[in-house]
């Protein structure tokens, strides 16, 4: 069994109490180790998201401005309305 796993890198998880149980009921069923259904869960997950390709940048380009200077004016437009303004003198108050 040592040569089987020696490659392999040791990890912990936290998964809730229901969730375990049903892990090791499944493993009991199937006669294999619970870290052996953990492992296969992992690799068809990875293997999915894999193949489902790198996530949408749907938001890019969505605040087309028309202007072509953004990006080395950016600055100058982020913090054009955070500058300090001059401050009213405090009245009396009533």
């Amino acid at each position: 069994m040592y040569a089987s796993i020696c490659h392999m890198k040791r990890t912990t998880i936290f998964i809730d109490e229901q969730l375990e149980s049903e892990l090791r009921d499944l493993a009991h069923r199937k006669k294999r180790p619970v870290a052996a259904e953990v492992r296969d869960a992992l690799a068809r997950h990875v293997s999915e998201e894999r193949a489902a390709g790198p996530p949408s940048l749907s938001f890019v380009a969505i605040g087309r401005s028309g202007r072509r200077d953004t990006a080395e004016r950016h600055e100058e437009l982020v913090f054009a309305r955070l500058r300090p303004r001059a401050r009213r003198p405090r009245g009396k108050r009533r």
